[in-house]
């Protein structure tokens, strides 16, 4: 989604002004308290980076499009909100390398109907997190410092180990997985795809080099080289010239047993 330039923003309200049109053209339509937080959220990082180097120095003059519009564009790909004549279901969304909380912070104040595991094994940066976790009162985030490989990580939020057997069927995990500047998408997908609960969807962030088009999120569908049934679907987006970037969605497609 194009949006047009704006002035560097020097404070986390500016921040959050210069993409509210760029999110209302996604659906996006942030209420005042939600601004509030991700505001809130970006005078904190811009604060504690400072000492921490949670992000780069250079991109603290453009947290609204490059880090906050990016990560909120995940969003438009989450599954919808849960009917409320239906038994309520507790959704998991895991984010992997969390670092500064991009995309899990913004993510979990849109979208508060899930619950949110923010993954990093850096004690530091879950140090902070843990603080915006208590300064935004987000009781529906945990903050997890391990490594996603770990056994804890498996056994807590799926029952199973690491590395699941063959025959082995995932009836918990997560409905999301969230990946930013990670990892490529096949490394991800193998330290990552038994943790997804069936029908659950892996979104790695990427940036694009080259402009996909104005306003539109083009799907592109094609078949990663980890498994016949392992689908990856492109996402492309733009808030501004110099922040272009693509969402790959990845899943396992058991629709064609001739795959197998």
């Amino acid at each position: 989604m194009t949006a047009s330039k704006y002035s560097a923003p020097t404070t986390g309200s500016q921040a959050i002004e210069s993409i509210l049109p760029g999110l209302d053209s996604l659906g996006i339509s942030l209420s005042a308290p939600q601004q509030a937080d991700l505001a809130c959220f970006c005078d904190e990082l811009i604060k504690w980076n400072r000492s921490f180097n949670l992000v780069s120095r250079q991109d603290i003059q453009r947290l609204g499009t490059r880090h906050i519009f990016d990560s909120l564009t995940g969003a438009t790909l989450f599954p919808p909100a849960q009917e409320k004549s239906a038994q309520p279901v507790q959704r998991l969304v895991l984010d992997v390398g969390s670092g500064a909380g991009l995309p899990g912070i913004p993510l979990a104040i849109w979208r508060p109907d899930f619950t949110y595991v923010l993954l990093d094994r850096s004690a530091r940066r879950t140090r902070f997190l843990q603080h915006i976790k208590t300064r935004l009162d987000l009781a529906h985030v945990e903050i997890l410092c391990e490594d996603v490989t770990s056994d804890k990580v498996a056994q807590t939020y799926t029952g199973h180990r690491s590395s699941p057997g063959e025959n082995e069927v995932n009836e918990g995990g997560f409905n999301v997985i969230v990946a930013r500047a990670v990892a490529p998408v096949e490394r991800l997908w193998a330290m990552t795809g038994h943790l997804l609960a069936p029908g659950g969807r892996l979104l790695v962030y990427e940036s694009v080099e080259a402009d996909p088009g104005p306003g539109e999120i083009v799907p592109v569908e094609r078949r990663l080289n980890i498994g016949a049934q392992v689908v990856c679907q492109r996402h492309n987006f733009a808030v501004a010239s110099e922040n272009i970037h693509a969402i790959l969605q990845v899943w396992e497609d058991r629709s064609d047993p001739a795959r197998d």
